[in-house]
């Protein structure tokens, strides 16, 4: 059977979705499907794909669509929106005929806009990564009607949106994943463990506490501001521990050093640096023993942190500020050491409570088998099944 992935943007990227859309694939083929991915154009050639049944094609693009495609990338005002909704129907109509010549089996899509390119009655998997706005409420119901569609909510809180759709529509969560490969092993774990206990003797100096991902990648923080509170009260109490924030953008890395002086600090108290390739993030993160899942600063965001995921697997202490994001995620099968977001004493009270831990072995094991259920295999696999279900229930 064929897979079909409409993106409606750039592929391969080191973007989140470009991330998960490579999980998907490599999924998709490990279960013996043929996947054919359509994409914007890209001047990147370096993809983490190497199969005979993989294609990449990206959609044909005229002239017009070019220059509306340029207009719609150089701002975010309403012009520009008017451009990128006017290259998706140039883009529509001038590859309907290639699309449909695929003779996909399945469709996958995350965007509203590709729901138009599906053809009818043809089964999809729509991954759902943000709120559907009301205007679009009554427009997906409507085009939800003649296909056979799976929605796939990536968290709780979007899920809860979709309450407006009638029963006989398949609905099943489906947070992000990671690769198994990367799910930290006993042995592993042993040895963090020493590496604590060590820590322990001398009191915690050295410790290193660290946050991996973007800083502000859609224009609000993703709360680097507790690392630098932190590193404030650290310098305070002269802890010694060594703090790091990692993963930002150029752009990024500047608006991080002109906090430090903010804050009254320098680099020497917070180590900043810049992104690394998303294979080489789990190595980043067995180099730390304690890994901080700050607040976003956005009340409007209700995705999946996939680092929340990734943080867990790795087998490190976890700390994460308590708020709707990380509870949508961990259940009481594994919690993370919470804190307060915004206070520096509370994130050095969960890092305490996790050296008292007692139980710290058991607990870390926990959060290895909780992740275990969130890889891309069983992820893939489950959304297929859905689809398998509602395809049987609409012949019945």
């Amino acid at each position: 059977m064929k897979v079909l992935i409409l993106l409606q943007g750039r592929f391969p990227t080191e973007k989140a979705y470009g991330v998960t859309t490579t999980g998907t694939v490599k999924a998709l083929l490990r279960l013996g499907y043929q996947v054919t991915v359509f994409s914007v154009g890209t001047s990147k050639s370096e993809l983490d794909i190497k199969d005979n049944y993989f294609k990449l094609k990206h959609y044909s693009e005229t002239k017009f669509s070019k220059t509306a495609k340029l207009i719609a990338f150089s701002g975010i005002g309403l012009i520009n929106k008017i451009f990128w909704s006017a290259f998706w129907k140039l883009t529509y109509r001038h590859n309907k005929s290639t699309i449909l010549a695929e003779c996909a089996d399945i469709f996958w899509i995350r965007d509203f806009a590709m729901l138009h390119f599906v053809p009818k009655k043809r089964p999809i998997i729509f991954e759902l990564h943000g709120l559907i706005d009301k205007s679009k409420k009554v427009n997906l119901k409507f085009k939800a009607e003649d296909k056979i569609v799976v929605f796939a909510p990536i968290s709780r809180t979007i899920e809860n949106q979709l309450s407006f759709l009638k029963s006989k529509v398949k609905i099943v969560r489906a947070p992000m994943g990671i690769e198994s490969e990367f799910l930290e092993t006993k042995e592993g774990i042993q040895k963090y463990l020493q590496r604590i206990e060590v820590l322990q003797k001398d009191v915690l100096k050295g410790l290193k506490i660290g946050y991996i991902g973007k800083f502000s990648p859609n224009g609000y923080s993703k709360g680097i501001e507790d690392l630098l509170e932190l590193a404030k009260f650290n310098l305070k109490e002269k802890l010694e521990y060594e703090i790091s924030i990692t993963g930002g953008t150029d752009n990024e890395l500047i608006m991080a050093t002109n906090k430090l002086l903010e804050y009254g600090l320098t680099e020497k108290d917070v180590k900043i640096s810049g992104h690394i390739p998303h294979r080489g993030v789990f190595g980043k993160m067995k180099e730390l023993e304690v890994i901080v899942l700050p607040m976003p600063a956005s009340r409007r965001y209700v995705g999946f942190p996939l680092k929340s995921i990734e943080s867990v697997a790795s087998g490190r202490i976890v700390i994460a500020a308590r708020c709707r994001i990380y509870e949508d995620i961990f259940n009481q099968s594994f919690e993370p050491y919470w804190y307060e977001s915004g206070s520096a004493i509370s994130m050095n009270n969960a890092i305490k409570e996790a050296f008292r831990d007692e139980s710290l072995e058991d607990r870390l094991g926990k959060g290895i088998e909780f992740c275990s259920r969130f890889t891309w295999d069983a992820r893939t696999k489950i959304l297929l099944d859905a689809l398998k279900s509602s395809q049987y229930n609409s012949i019945a």
